[in-house]
């Protein structure tokens, strides 16, 4: 906690999301993780994405079997990803203004193509923080799935996705 725990600024971010999006019940919450572009030069990802794509699916559907009333909240850098599964899991919806994503490229990462890195940091450590909340993860491997969990200080309702 005293090398970890996020400013004040960070906290302030978590509200100011919540409250746009609505979020204040976290029970019925689910998250789909998935870092597709950033995770290319450490994974064999591309000729895999379809696979990974269905196996997101696959889970959403088998949780909202368990609870119909469940909201997936939509995370990654790959403008494909969030597309699928905006078309194929009901309930879905991700935040709009809060991340950057973009097609797959080999070549690159939203880092080097975007501007502002401070910034979407700020947010993304927010955002961490608020998937931690959720009642459900659904998750690539990685570091930032490994925070996540850090932050949500157990592993229950925990699913780690790898394209093997």
């Amino acid at each position: 906690k005293k090398y970890f725990t996020p400013s004040r600024q960070i906290y302030d971010i978590v509200d100011a999301i919540e409250t746009k999006y609505n979020i204040v019940d976290y029970s019925n919450m689910c998250v789909l993780f998935y870092r597709g572009n950033d995770k290319i030069p450490e994974a064999k990802y591309r000729k895999k994405k379809r696979s990974v794509y269905s196996q997101y699916v696959t889970h959403a559907k088998k949780i909202l079997e368990l609870d119909p009333s469940t909201r997936f909240l939509i995370q990654s850098d790959e403008t494909d990803f969030i597309d699928k599964i905006m078309k194929d899991v009901p309930g879905s919806f991700m935040f709009s203004d809060e991340i950057r994503h973009m097609k797959c490229n080999p070549r690159t990462t939203v880092d080097k193509v975007f501007p502002d890195n401070h910034g979407f940091s700020k947010k993304f450590l927010a955002i961490t923080l608020i998937m931690a909340k959720c009642n459900r993860l659904v998750m690539c491997n990685g570091n930032c799935g490994i925070w996540t969990v850090f932050y949500r200080g157990n592993i229950e309702n925990v699913v780690q996705l790898s394209p093997s």
